[in-house]
């Protein structure tokens, strides 16, 4: 029997903690804010817009993880050899551990969410960092949970809270995450997204894409975004896809807009190549695409 596309989708944190599209993502996060922060001496102001609960247990959920980060872990405690991994994996990895003091496969029970992976990455007294979700009254696991506010990211309101106007001497990172749970959520994450720019074109937004089996917005929602930020966005913008599955959430993408210009060096296609082996063990489907616009004046995301 044929299996038949979902008839709807709902990325909730806690039922895929740790599976491909968590890697791809925080592979993502991870390599971006590092990279951020060598350009940003007086410091980042981080948002996480859709923030979960901020760390997993494993033996809580549906094991997804095993075939996400599962497999990366698996294949970077048994390599001897670790300078054959893709560096941007390597420190992806080392920070998943480092954050939820496991040291290797056999004694990793938790998997962190953004905001964990974010705190872990912040510079004390230099880099903020915000967190709002809607569906909860507190993030379980955030070292300060006093960052965190119940709100809802689409509220135009709300954005007052995401990039506050009293730190405009701190560079704005937001991460867009939905959860996609109802149609109407692929427009409000464009809605918003539009706002931030609009309010700083020279922000980082980083914007997570489900690819869904059969979904209506299965194509054009990444199409549509990627109009928009080469639209909006005055630095550029970079995009990363992997595909591991025919059905179901087959697979998923990251847009950045107002990357580091170099970022195409860093997270490139030898390092998606590996992802989408290791992940779909043989089969490599993947996108790697950065275009940056030409520099006209001194733009916040460079240094002279």
């Amino acid at each position: 029997m044929t299996e038949q596309p979902p008839t709807s989708f709902f990325y909730k944190h806690e039922d895929h903690a740790g599976n491909h599209a968590d890697v791809l993502k925080h592979l993502l996060l991870v390599n971006v804010l590092q990279e951020l922060q060598k350009v940003h001496p007086e410091g980042l102001m981080v948002a996480d817009a859709h923030s979960g609960y901020g760390v997993y247990a494993l033996d809580s959920q549906e094991g997804k993880w095993k075939q996400g980060i599962g497999k990366v872990l698996q294949r970077y405690c048994s390599t001897t050899k670790k300078y054959e991994i893709p560096a941007p994996i390597r420190t992806y990895i080392q920070t998943v551990l480092e954050t939820v003091g496991a040291e290797n496969y056999d004694d990793f029970e938790l998997y962190p969410g953004s905001p964990l992976l974010t705190q872990t990455l912040l510079r004390p007294g230099i880099d903020e960092h915000r967190c709002t979700d809607c569906y909860m009254q507190q993030v379980e696991g955030l070292h300060n949970p006093a960052n965190f506010q119940p709100l809802d990211c689409y509220d135009p309101a709300t954005l007052n809270f995401l990039m506050p106007r009293d730190n405009s001497d701190k560079h704005n990172v937001i991460l867009l995450d939905g959860g996609f749970g109802h149609d109407e959520e692929y427009a409000a994450v464009q809605a918003l997204l539009e706002r931030i720019l609009d309010r700083n074109p020279y922000a980082t937004v980083l914007v997570w894409i489900p690819f869904v089996q059969g979904h209506k917005f299965r194509w054009s929602f990444a199409t549509r975004l990627r109009a928009l930020a080469q639209e909006k966005a005055k630095v550029g913008r970079y995009y990363a896809n992997i595909v591991i599955r025919k059905t179901g959430l087959q697979g998923s993408a990251m847009l950045i807009c107002n990357p580091t210009p170099l970022l195409d060096d860093v997270i490139d296609p030898n390092t998606l190549h590996w992802l989408a082996h290791v992940l779909h063990q043989g089969k490599d489907e993947y996108t790697v695409e950065q275009i940056m616009k030409k520099k006209k004046n001194k733009q916040p995301l460079e240094e002279e």
